[in-house]
């Protein structure tokens, strides 16, 4: 299995995949998923437009990585959970220190970010409109 081997599975799974670490690791051709290979694998992976969970790639064989392309309807609903989970951590952040006026526009962001995801959401799942929810307030 090479790079475009890996490519092809995700796009064949609609743009989301489940792929092990030794999948990965073989497609960069290496003996050994070690950290310097896996990080090869997701400049790789990030420079055709996918990205991976966990963000940072695991060096265990058997372990299971969810490979996604961004592109894909599918993938941007992926894409965009992560990014909303960690807005949610930087708006967290921003509120421990202090910092107001940041975790206030963090938060008007995550928002926008919410109303694509549910745009997406009603695209992809043929179920009917969902009434957009903001992101709750932290106390």
């Amino acid at each position: 299995m090479d790079l475009d081997d890996v490519l092809m599975t995700v796009k064949e799974a609609d743009g989301v995949a489940v792929l092990t670490v030794k999948d990965l690791r073989d497609a960069a051709g290496a003996q050994r998923a070690g950290s310097n290979v896996m990080e090869r694998v997701s400049e790789a992976l990030n420079s055709e437009n996918h990205g991976h969970l966990p963000r940072r790639l695991p060096t265990r064989a058997d372990q299971r990585v969810v490979v996604f392309n961004r592109a894909s309807r599918l993938g941007m609903i992926v894409y965009l959970t992560v990014r909303a989970i960690a807005a949610e951590d930087l708006i967290r952040n921003y509120e421990h220190l202090g910092d107001t006026e940041a975790a206030a526009t963090a938060t008007t962001k995550a928002d926008d970010m919410l109303k694509v995801f549910t745009i997406l959401r009603n695209i992809a799942a043929p179920t009917g409109p969902t009434e957009v929810q903001p992101l709750p307030a932290n106390s």
